[in-house]
């Protein structure tokens, strides 16, 4: 009875560790991955905090049938605005633009033009950042 309790013994041990070794080769990347993402998600709050923008001015030119939009943007933060990931937004809908600059570094500015817009009257502008910052501003077509 002495070797047949040590013999169950010594397989129980030996599967315990199997199972705890396997447990945390699972584990282990799964925390490693939580906390890369909870270090990203607390660089993009700080950056959000310190970023900012201002709509300095708006004009219109017009086109053929239309009329051209021109806008100017200031960033007024501390971090660097990536302007391909910003968003312009006409009266609640999205128009794609061209954009001076890649890149918007604080205290400079960038111009935003959409093409061929049409309509006349009073319209309100949003431009939103790549961070989810945004302005608001309206202007007059006549």
């Amino acid at each position: 009875m002495g070797l047949s309790v040590s013999v169950a013994s010594a397989i129980i041990a030996v599967s315990v560790i199997i199972i705890i070794e396997m447990s945390l080769g699972n584990l282990l990347p799964v925390v490693t991955n939580l906390n890369d993402s909870y270090e990203s998600f607390k660089d993009r709050a700080v950056d959000k905090i310190q970023s900012d923008i201002n709509i300095d001015s708006i004009s219109t030119a017009p086109n053929g049938s239309g009329y051209d939009l021109n806008i100017t943007i200031e960033n007024t933060g501390s971090t660097v605005i990536d302007t391909n990931y910003c968003n312009v937004l006409v009266n609640g809908t999205f128009y794609p633009f061209y954009s001076s600059k890649n890149q918007l570094y604080p205290k400079k500015t960038a111009y935003f033009t959409i093409e061929n817009l049409s309509g006349s009257g009073q319209f309100r502008l949003k431009v939103v950042s790549n961070l989810g910052i945004s302005d608001y501003e309206t202007y007059v077509v006549s």
